[in-house]
């Protein structure tokens, strides 16, 4: 109730609050692709799952293609709004131990992708990402 009263009033004067959010909290529970679906899309169905001890808001996603040596070709920064299934608020946050499902769309992905990389990020003061590496495709 705080955070949907007070952080709009400091974006508004333009000091937006960045707390330092466990960016390593967030674990991809199960991951899988669908190339194709009657189109050249490759869409990444995901399922995410809040690891740590307090409340999250839900991340940024960094998709990173890759081709076959694992070398990035090119990549996308998805907001909440724009991955989130169900109907979900983007607003909300995300209990400790609680998931949520995530599709995430790259429409005619080179032709060169051999395969992707997920990370979960957060926005920290003077527009920077923070992060997380996690083993898990």
């Amino acid at each position: 109730a705080i955070n949907s009263v007070i952080s709009p009033i400091y974006r508004l004067l333009g000091k937006p609050l960045t707390p330092s959010w466990d960016v390593r909290g967030w674990r991809f529970e199960a991951t899988r692709e669908v190339f194709g679906e009657g189109s050249t899309a490759l869409t990444i169905y995901s399922r995410i799952g809040n690891k740590s001890e307090k409340s999250l808001p839900y991340p940024l996603i960094n998709i990173s293609l890759t081709d076959r040596f694992e070398e990035i070709i090119g990549s996308r920064m998805l907001d909440p709004a724009e991955y989130l299934a169900g109907g979900r608020d983007p607003g909300e946050f995300v209990a400790p131990g609680e998931n949520f499902e995530a599709v995430m769309s790259i429409q005619s992905p080179s032709e060169d992708a051999t395969g992707y990389k997920l990370k979960p990020c957060y926005r920290v003061s003077g527009g920077q990402l923070r992060c997380h590496i996690p083993d898990f495709k």
